[in-house]
């Protein structure tokens, strides 16, 4: 699964399960990017919002999949 910001100056990917809960992604995107902790951020996958505490599976979320980070206004 890959990350790209919306601006899209970051294309960063990760290697995870589809077991996996997003908010540890989250967690993990923003351990590496933490100039976006300032930002409430929604993650979307084809324009839905991701919902956090599900895991990759639930949110529809494929290997080759990119979520777009995209800041709340």
């Amino acid at each position: 699964m890959t990350f790209l910001s919306f601006d899209e100056n970051i294309h960063y990917s990760m290697i995870c399960k589809n077991t996996d809960k997003f908010y540890r992604l989250e967690e993990e995107f923003y351990d590496k990017f933490p100039e976006y902790k300032k930002y409430e951020n929604m993650f979307l996958i084809n324009d839905k919002i991701i919902h956090k505490f599900n895991n990759l599976e639930s949110n529809n979320i494929g290997d080759k999949d990119i979520i777009v980070v995209k800041p709340k206004k």
